[in-house]
């Protein structure tokens, strides 16, 4: 099975029965002069995909995706249809005008000409031909079949646990009842034998979930402020799509799943889900609409995953177990993802992407599009997301996603410089950074190390500090402060030494 289609230079070039003899050469050279750039530019993308293949070989992950069915166009098989497409328009019904107890509201009828051209929004949408405004099986835009549907589960949840609404309601007061219904019953085409089913498979997760209250905070969750846990899991809010749904970038080019174990049992990583699921999200979108009066704010995710840096080393068996564990929350959440657009992607991730989908529900799967060309990846954000609601460093207008960061997790005054150092014999392993006048900065090392690793800091010449680091009488995580009143200005070096194979999470806390 081919799965990475690369298109490759032909062995021969077919002779133009036009042409002269002389032409005939300069179309070979020049089809010679393809072949050998074509040939040493897959050579490495080769390479990296057959270690990728090497690591998943003889696992589930590779026998599934062996057993994937192509069809006569070299697409994937896929037997469920995808009747509800995520909204792709602006919603044009106030919350208040929705209610149940109204059926008529529920009910799709032709929008007032005067209230649709009001929106700027669907404007915008109409003005590319090449997508639809979708807002099939929303609120507002129900059939009569779909009302009758959603009616018969209102009735059947009150014959269930009251975990069952309370999953529900989920969101609450973020997302009204209507949109809650409307959004587990398009997760399953409005069946209601199958959302029940849905919903049954993953009861008891919410109720185990609920003896924590979902982790109200992100040290409840993983035991880390979120400035900590950021640096490994580099992940904000940022704005709004045109649509309405809330934008999230994501830099997974730059997690480390062992810098990630350096902080946390990795099995932890659900808590953090549902912290978001339940807390942060829904707290967001409030806060978002509240700033944006002018639009109704969806709860669903508009995803933005920036694959720069990704390397296939990062791609292992640890690391996929701990995002495929770390996602089982989002079962309890359906239809919460709007679209993901993966950015960056490096030539072996068609590889990758084989692997992902296997834990992927098809529904989830056709709201992915992904980029390996910048810029193409970039217009497509701006087809999408207004200008002001895009990070600099996605071509928008919007602060950098560092300057987001900063304010959102370390405050005023305060940054964080941080690296993950790997040690071993002949290793050099370095941290270097520069504090600015009236700075002044703590550093602390996390790690599962129990050989531990011997730390000196130096500014210049000077020595400033040394210390071991060493996890005594345990594998799991570790953390030990190594300089507390380190002051700028001046250039600092952090240097880790040891005999052994291991990895120290350095992070540098500065604030004036």
């Amino acid at each position: 099975m081919g799965l990475i289609c690369t298109k490759l230079a032909p062995n021969s070039v077919e002779e133009n029965q036009g042409g002269t003899a002389e032409t005939t050469t300069k179309k070979s050279r020049t089809a010679n002069k393809k072949n050998a750039k074509s040939d040493a530019e897959e050579k490495p993308l080769k390479n990296e995909l057959e270690s990728i293949r090497e690591k998943f070989r003889g696992t589930v992950y590779f026998d599934a995706i062996d057993h994937i069915e192509i069809d006569e166009d070299g697409k994937e098989k896929d037997e469920e249809s995808f009747h509800y497409a995520p909204a792709t328009g602006a919603n044009p019904h106030p919350r208040a005008s929705i209610a149940f107890d109204q059926s008529s509201t529920m009910l799709k009828k032709d929008h007032d000409k005067k209230q649709v051209a009001a929106s700027a929004v669907i404007i915008q949408e109409l003005k590319q031909p090449s997508q639809k405004v979708s807002l099939t099986g929303y609120p507002g835009d129900l059939t009569p079949k779909e009302l009758e549907a959603c009616q018969l589960f209102r009735r059947r949840l009150k014959q269930k646990d009251q975990a069952y609404y309370d999953m529900i309601l989920g969101m609450t007061p973020a997302e009204e009842e209507p949109y809650a219904i409307c959004r587990f019953m398009r997760a399953r085409n409005f069946q209601v034998d199958d959302v029940i089913e849905m919903m049954d498979e993953c009861i008891e997760l919410w109720k185990s979930a609920a003896k924590d209250d979902y982790y109200p905070s992100v040290e409840q969750a993983v035991g880390h402020n979120a400035a900590i846990f950021f640096t490994q899991f580099p992940s904000v809010y940022c704005g709004l799509a045109k649509n309405g749904t809330v934008t999230a970038y994501m830099r997974a080019g730059s997690m480390s799943i062992e810098g990630m174990a350096c902080l946390l049992e990795l099995d932890t990583l659900s808590n953090y889900l549902w912290y978001t699921g339940k807390h942060k999200f829904p707290g967001h979108v409030m806060s978002l609409q509240e700033a944006n009066p002018q639009v109704m704010v969806r709860c669903e995710e508009f995803y933005i995953v920036d694959l720069m840096h990704l390397t296939s080393s990062q791609v292992s068996k640890t690391a996929i177990d701990a995002l495929k564990n770390m996602f089982v929350p989002a079962a309890c959440f359906p239809e919460i993802l709007n679209k993901l657009i993966v950015l960056n992607a490096p030539g072996f991730f068609s590889f990758v992407w084989r692997i992902v989908k296997v834990f992927l529900h098809p529904r989830t799967a056709r709201k992915v599009e992904i980029f390996s060309d910048t810029e193409k990846g970039k217009r497509r954000l701006k087809e999408l997301i207004d200008s002001e609601n895009i990070p600099s460093d996605y071509g928008g207008q919007a602060p950098s996603l560092d300057e987001i960061v900063r304010e959102q997790y370390c405050g005023e005054g305060r940054r964080q410089v941080h690296q993950l150092l790997s040690t071993g014999r002949n290793k050099k392993a370095e941290l270097n950074f520069t504090l600015n006048a009236k700075e002044h900065a703590s550093i602390t090392v996390y790690t599962r190390s129990s050989t531990g690793a011997h730390f000196t800091i130096v500014s210049g010449s000077k020595s400033v500090a040394q210390s071991t680091v060493e996890n005594k009488g345990g594998n799991g995580p570790y953390s030990k402060e190594i300089a507390s009143k380190l002051e700028g200005p001046g250039t600092f070096s952090v240097a880790a030494q040891s005999k052994h194979t291991d990895h120290f999470l350095v992070i540098v806390s500065i604030s004036m």
